[in-house]
């Protein structure tokens, strides 16, 4: 008796573990939600994607967190340019945007 239970416990796992290493398809992002006025995506090359939803200008700073923000390098989002992309050298990491 104790086998047969084993035996389907372990064809349970077998089948768990074979449908959750399946290949699925990458789902759709979410709709914004918020009164966001630039757009962040992160890209399948994990670059990032900024863009203007509405019209001014904002100047956009990068940090890989809030106490390590690179104040001196920045890139500009405006009514010209309303889409900028921003390289990640670290892409196990995230990046973070300050804009003013």
């Amino acid at each position: 008796m104790q086998i047969n239970i084993y035996n389907k416990v372990m064809l349970l796992i077998g089948i768990a573990c074979a449908t959750s290493c399946a290949d699925y398809e990458k789902s759709i992002a979410p709709p914004y939600t918020l009164n966001e006025i630039i757009y962040v995506d992160r890209l399948e090359t994990n670059d990032y994607e900024l863009t203007l939803k509405d019209s001014g200008n904002w100047t956009v700073y990068t940090g890989t967190d809030t106490k390590n923000i690179n104040w001196k390098d920045s890139q500009i989002l405006s009514e010209e340019q309303k889409i900028i992309q921003v390289k990640n050298n670290t892409p196990n990491n995230r990046l973070i945007f300050c804009s003013s």
